[in-house]
Formats: C-alpha cells, sequence, structure tokens
C-alpha cells in the first residue's frame, strides 16, 4: 500500500462525506513549519485549501523548522512516514461534523470519531501495524494498552461440563469494533476494495487485538483458515466470525453454513461480515434478510434488519434446538465502480 496516496484519497473522500476539516490561524503544526492565513476546510473542496499544498507538494514540508530561514531557501525534504503521521493527528485534532449550516454548530467528538474510522484500516496495513487512538496519537498497536480477554470470559455448564463463554457485554463491544470498522472502510471505498478477503479481515483483526490481548499478551484474535476471525480460550472458540464478498445467495447461505458447521453446544459468538459490490445496497439487506430467516439454525431477530445494522439474530446450533448463540450479521458497501 502506497501510504501517501492512500491517505490523499481517504481525506478526499471525507470531505465528499461532508467532514469538514479546519486549520485555524497561525498556528504551529509541528511536522515542519507554519501556514500563514489557511482557509478553513468549510468552505472549500479539499484541494482548493491552504493545507492541501503542504499535502501535495513535499517541497514545502520539513521535519526540522528553523524561522529564520524562509521556506524557499530550504532544500526539498522527501516524504516520511513522520511527516505523514503528523498530519494525521494534526486533521484529527481539528476534525469536525456540522450538522447543520452554521457554522458554530459542530460537533468535534463526531467528526474526529468519523476521521479514526476512516484512517485506521489504512494504518492497520502498515508493519507494524499502527492505530490513531481516542486521544489522536498514532501508536504501534503492539504498545498501546489493552484489555485481557480471559477477564471477559464466564463459564456455563451443558452437556459436557462448564465451557468458557464470552460475556455478552464484551460481545457487543466486539460488534461496534466491527461496525466501525467496516464503516470506515465505506467512507473511503476506493482504497479497499482493492484488498481481498483476506486483506480486509487483516484490517479487523489488527483493529480488534488493539483492544483486547490473551493471558500471555499476544493477539486474541487470529485466523485460522482463510477468512475467518477467531477467539479460543481453553481450546475452545468463544467468538467467530467470517469475512465473504457478496457473490449471491448461495455464497450467503454457504457463509452461514460454515459458521455453524463449527458444532459446539456453548454459547459461542458469532459473526458474519459481508462486503457488498453491488451499487444498490438496499436490495442485498432484503434478500440477506430472507436467507437468515429461512436457515434451518434461526430462531428470531433481535433487532430490526431491514432498519439496523448489524442484523442480530439468535441462533440454534444443529444438535441441539435448545442451545443458542448470537449472530451478527454486517453488511459492508463497497461498490465497484
Amino acid at each position: 500500500m502506497d501510504f501517501r496516496n492512500a491517505l490523499f484519497e481517504v481525506l478526499a473522500d471525507l470531505q465528499a462525506q461532508n467532514l469538514f476539516l479546519h486549520a485555524w490561524g497561525e498556528s504551529y503544526l509541528g511536522w515542519g513549519g507554519f501556514i500563514p492565513d489557511p482557509e478553513r476546510w468549510v468552505r472549500n473542496e479539499l484541494k482548493d485549501s491552504t493545507l492541501w499544498q503542504y499535502l501535495s507538494h513535499p517541497r514545502t514540508v520539513y521535519q526540522e523548522w528553523d524561522p529564520e530561514y524562509p521556506i524557499v531557501d530550504r532544500p526539498a525534504k522527501q516524504w516520511s512516514f513522520g511527516v505523514l503521521f503528523d498530519i494525521v493527528e494534526l486533521l484529527h485534532r481539528d476534525a469536525v461534523v456540522l450538522p447543520s449550516e452554521d457554522e458554530n454548530d459542530y460537533d468535534r467528538e463526531g467528526g474526529q470519531r468519523t476521521f479514526r474510522d476512516a484512517v485506521n484500516p489504512m494504518l492497520a496495513q502498515l508493519e507494524p501495524p499502527k492505530v490513531l487512538t481516542d486521544d489522536g496519537q498514532i501508536m504501534d498497536v503492539a504498545d498501546v494498552s489493552k484489555e485481557r480477554i480471559g477477564d471477559s470470559i464466564i463459564r456455563r455448564t451443558g452437556p459436557t461440563g462448564d465451557a468458557p463463554v464470552l460475556s455478552d457485554e464484551v460481545y457487543q463491544h466486539i460488534v461496534e469494533i466491527i461496525d466501525r470498522v467496516g464503516r470506515g472502510m465505506e467512507l473511503s471505498p476506493g482504497t479497499h476494495v482493492k484488498l481481498g478477503e483476506e486483506g480486509r479481515r487483516d484490517i479487523y483483526l489488527v483493529t480488534l487485538n488493539t483492544h483486547y490481548e490473551d493471558q500471555t499478551a499476544g493477539e486474541a484474535f487470529n485466523h485460522d483458515g482463510k477468512t475467518d476471525i477467531r477467539v479460543r480460550f481453553d481450546g475452545d472458540n468463544v467468538f467467530i466470525g467470517e469475512c465473504k464478498i457478496w457473490h449471491g445467495a448461495g455464497v450467503f447461505t454457504d457463509a452461514l453454513d460454515q459458521l455453524f458447521g463449527y458444532a459446539a453446544w456453548r454459547d459461542t459468538k458469532l459473526a458474519l461480515i459481508v462486503f457488498v459490490p453491488n451499487k444498490k445496497l438496499s436490495d442485498v439487506i432484503a434478500q440477506t434478510k430472507g436467507l437468515v430467516e429461512e436457515h434451518a439454525q434461526f430462531v428470531a431477530w433481535l433487532n430490526d434488519p431491514l432498519m439496523d445494522q448489524p442484523m442480530r439474530a439468535r441462533v440454534h446450533w444443529r444438535e441441539d434446538e435448545n442451545q443458542f448463540a448470537d449472530l451478527a450479521t454486517f453488511l459492508v458497501h463497497l461498490p465497484v465502480e
């Protein structure tokens, strides 16, 4: 991945999505200089903003700033990850959503959250993987403070004795993380349509592992196979996810069968992440609803599948209609031009 070009694509897509980024006053940027009289991005397209000139012309970006020497007399510098990371942190600080035409009516927390959702899928693809934290710092995933997944395990008694089960609260948090990653991809579809199922799965893995670790401080979420995402504890699956690209009803039903093929009596948490390349998402939503309802393991909906994302359903295992599991189905809209 060309991180610089991918970053520019995401910024342009964010502007098109009405996330307005501000560059205020004579503020020191920390990555190499001042922006004299910067334009506010609210009223301008991204490429018309003053800050864009710094992004698109490396000769104006310097990692070391000496105010005694004018910019024009300084030799051009090559782009570096340090410069790009500083730009990302700057933009996160100044990202806001304007819910109305009133420029004084803005949502900074929502803007920063949207910005993180869009940028983190790219940062997850770097080596080593990185993440833009809630407080606006880019860090290596390995250095981020995480919750131990074992602390979120409870035990329930079943036919074969006690078995580990992921708590409902943590499962809800995992669902929220998966949903945010998908929404981040949707903000910049052109950057992610180039990745296959495995590449997109790895973005989810990295992001989930910024929140949780196993008991030995390793990755809590791992893959075993081409596209699945798993959490194992004491040799048992407590979470299973599958990533698929939508190719019609047959592939979707096969993906459900694959999830249910991991036979177990316990209350395993399940997730199916489907990347939809179709232009018209509403048709796929309606078709997906029907396919889940028609499946032999379906019990009941836990929300309105036509209105709420992800679709949440209660299902049962093949071997025992009295042993249930939770299934969350995510439809990530990445239309192909």
